[in-house]
């Protein structure tokens, strides 16, 4: 970006009168076709006519100063005034009439607005350097979108700002981690007021809105939705007294352009603009280029700077990167991040292990003559060992019908052949709707546990036919779908609370992690684990001799922290674990045969293949995986609130993004689809975090970019779930009020909010095949939405 002061001679310039002695004009707005003029006078706003130099229309309503208005251009005969009674109105000129008017927003008056005729966006500049941008389309509900506080931008380019000249001095500063106390000491309350706003397009035309997404297109989804995030985007420009600040529209991430930096002029000297108390943006349509115009506070002077604005896709470029208020570090290879391998399985890589059973030797005749040679003799072994005895028949009722035939031939199949003919072939041959709309109607509401534990995670296995719950109450439950109360699986086992279920792909096994230091095994029908996961090596604590006889035990330690995570990866062919600052991948063989005698013992195992850690982070938060396809990527988020990619062909840390979110994320999820909605390789690379009071970020692996910020649910305490619909239009979120909310990825406002539930909904879940959503609230209940 480049900004330059020049200087304008001073010309004579002829206008023309439209009204003598209005008043005390506050603010003036030209509509785009230069025939209307608006006039902020005191509480009323008159509209003149600049060819007949007549009034208008005059609109009165507001209770204090109108401070700003602005006509709509995506909407004729519209205007919207913002006045000091902290409300806005919206105007139909034609007709004279109030079409919508605001409740009170803020505790600060509004002094600037300015519209966005492409996203038809409004925003809201307030004297506490506060920007509110609201949605306007026409049934949109003029809801609020976005809230940013323009003093913390600015506050975090001063910290930058010192700490790169304190390592250019050398000199060492008290505050190594950017805090801005000191730096909010020297900065005045003036600098966080918002003088100006405006919406700029780089590579725009002024053109109507662009059409919407016909149903018949959904058979290629990435080019909607992937392709409409990264595309360009308006781009929001603030002014302050001492600050420029240009917001990228989607991610609502930008830069600042400091006052108090030297900037370069036309006479090859460098000046430094004064602290403004007046602000204006003007440009061309298409033009990158954007003046802006300040008046001094203190100064008879005004500066006219020259912006050479880039456009989005430039903003998210490495070349803007140190503009942006977030820091990318990635490694030395060029080679592009993609969730979907790419690339062959390196010679040495550990996805090529595997983990094989070992053989048992059952030589029954070998072992007997050894044991008759060495005099040792043979266990007593009971007559029913791992045999069934069949009843001679004696006390079974005498049969009346000698040889009557068998009729029903259907029955001779096995149960397992049954659930594979009506549960796969069937279901394979449906397809996910994609042009269909999320639910909005609440179907069933179970409660699963009678001492109201929270649901901490639910999730549908693959082929839909199953949820798994984890709770709080140390146990989990799994339901065949349809949802029917009392007749779900309980498992019991874990001596803590549960924090995520995962299903495998076939659907066959279901994967639980506890804050007890273990991981559980479970089959699809039994009660008991398969497998149990508690130390770091392997599944046997195994010990070996010391010295003087005295057995020691292998360095097979438990956990050191809670598991946080577990899931199946590489298509079932792995297990990851997650505890403290570190992820463990496993190999693993399940073995479901049982002794009568030992029966509480598992003969599954599994074994460690290596160990990935998080060098900056004291403890991985959430991470995410695909295991429906093979991917090498794992996304990882820590306490340090970075995001942290690994590719596990390569072995290493591929890409870090730091300073991610405000706080340090607690759920990541991608966007993978499901088995019956394909989606492109540019969907899958997709992917979303969500961290306390710092809203819903939607990523690109690609470019390590924040592509959409989603705001408006409610999110201060707890740690709310969210989930991508399988489609990848439409984003899941829990919310602290009761609520569930749908968010359209498409326009970055809220869909569709999900009320009627209980209390704080921390998990939810979208069904692989149908337009269903499953909630799982903080007291115990299960809601189900569905459109069928």
């Amino acid at each position: 970006m480049e900004h330059t002061v020049i200087g304008i001679k001073g010309q004579q310039i002829h206008g023309q009168v439209l009204v003598r002695r209005p008043g005390h004009v506050i603010h003036t707005c030209l509509s785009s076709d230069d025939t209307l003029v608006a006039l902020c006078i005191d509480r009323e706003v008159q509209i003149f006519d600049t060819q007949t130099q007549e009034l208008h229309t005059t609109l009165a309503g507001h209770t204090a100063a109108v401070t700003c208005t602005e006509f709509c251009d995506h909407v004729s005969d519209t205007i919207i005034t913002a006045s000091e009674d902290r409300t806005f109105m919206i105007w139909d000129l034609q007709s004279s009439v109030l079409v919508y008017q605001s409740s009170i927003i803020s505790a600060y008056p509004f002094v600037s607005l300015s519209v966005d005729p492409f996203g038809e966006n409004l925003a809201l500049g307030s004297t506490d350097g506060q920007v509110r941008v609201y949605d306007i389309r026409p049934g949109g509900g003029y809801k609020l979108l976005h809230q940013l506080a323009v003093d913390k931008l600015t506050h975090k380019h001063a910290a930058r700002r010192k700490q790169a000249s304190s390592a250019i001095t050398g000199s060492s500063t008290s505050n190594q981690n950017g805090s801005c106390d000191d730096i909010s000491a020297n900065t005045s309350e003036a600098g966080e007021v918002v003088l100006a706003l405006c919406f700029h397009h780089p590579n725009s035309r002024w053109r109507p809105r662009r059409k919407e997404i016909s149903a018949d297109n959904h058979l290629q989804p990435e080019e909607h939705v992937v392709d409409h995030l990264i595309e360009d985007s308006s781009m929001l420009l603030v002014g302050t007294p001492g600050s420029v600040v240009v917001i990228h529209t989607k991610s609502f991430e930008g830069s600042v352009i400091s006052f108090q930096d030297p900037m370069p002029s036309r006479l090859g000297e460098e000046v430094m603009i004064p602290v403004a108390s007046g602000c204006v943006f003007g440009s061309s349509p298409g033009d990158t280029r954007l003046w802006c115009i300040t008046i001094s506070a203190f100064q008879h002077s005004m500066e006219v700077m020259r912006l050479d604005i880039p456009d989005s896709l430039t903003l998210l470029s490495s070349e803007f990167n140190t503009h942006l208020q977030m820091n990318i570090e990635t490694s030395s290879s060029e080679r592009e991040i993609s969730v979907i391998a790419n690339v062959p399985l390196s010679d040495n890589s550990v996805l090529r292990s595997a983990m094989t059973p070992k053989a048992t030797e059952r030589k029954s005749g070998a072992s007997t003559k050894s044991n008759a040679k060495s005099g040792k003799h043979i266990q007593d072994r009971p007559l029913t060992f791992q045999k069934k005895i069949k009843s001679s028949g004696y006390t079974d009722a005498p049969r009346m019908g000698m040889f009557s035939p068998k009729t029903k031939q259907g029955s001779l199949s096995s149960g397992k052949n049954k659930l594979q003919s009506s549960g796969g072939n069937r279901k394979l041959l449906k397809e996910f709707p994609m042009s269909s709309e999320p639910p909005n109607i609440k179907k069933q509401c179970l409660h699963l546990t009678g001492n109201s534990s929270a649901i901490t995670d639910m999730h549908f296995s693959d082929d839909g036919q199953f949820l798994g719950c984890a709770l709080g109450d140390k146990s989990a439950q799994v339901f065949k779908m349809p949802l029917t109360a009392g007749t779900s699986t309980c498992l019991t086992g874990h001596n803590s609370v549960l924090n995520t279920v995962h299903w495998s792909h076939d659907g066959a096994w279901l994967l639980t992690s506890s804050d007890d230091r273990t991981a559980k095994l479970w089959s699809r029908g039994g009660s008991d684990p398969v497998l149990t996961m508690g130390h770091l090596r392997n599944s046997k604590e195994s010990t070996k001799p010391g010295p003087s006889g005295v057995r020691i035990k292998k360095d097979n330690p438990p956990f050191p922290h809670e598991v946080k995570h577990a899931q199946f990866y590489y298509i079932d062919k792995f297990i990851i674990l997650a505890s403290g600052s570190s992820f463990y991948l496993y190999k693993f063989n399940i073995d479901t045969s049982t002794d009568d005698i030992k029966r509480y013992e598992t003969r599954s195992q599994y074994r460690l293949v290596k160990q990935y850690s998080m060098e900056s982070a004291n403890q991985l938060t959430c991470m995410s995986a695909p295991n429906g396809f093979h991917s090498h990527v794992v996304l990882c988020c820590g306490s340090d609130k970075s995001i942290q990619m690994f590719d596990l062909n390569v072995g290493t840390q591929v890409a870090v993004i730091a300073e991610a979110h405000n706080r340090c994320a607690h759920a990541i999820i991608q966007n993978l689809g499901s088995n019956y909605a394909g989606l492109g390789s540019s969907a899958c690379n997709m992917f979303a975090t969500s961290a306390i009071t710092d809203g819903i970020k939607v990523w690109d692996v690609r470019t390590q970019r924040c592509v959409r910020k989603l705001e408006g649910h409610l999110n201060r305490a707890h740690c709310c779930g969210v989930k991508f619909s399988p489609c990848g239009r439409y984003l899941v979120s829990g919310s602290e009020d009761k609520a569930a909310y749908v968010f359209d990825l498409r326009k970055g406002s809220i869909f569709e909010r999900l009320t009627g539930l209980t209390d704080v909904v921390i998990s939810v879940d979208y069904h692989p095949l149908y337009h269903e959503i499953v909630t799982g609230s903080l007291d115990g209940k299960l809601h189900l939405f569905s459109d069928r």
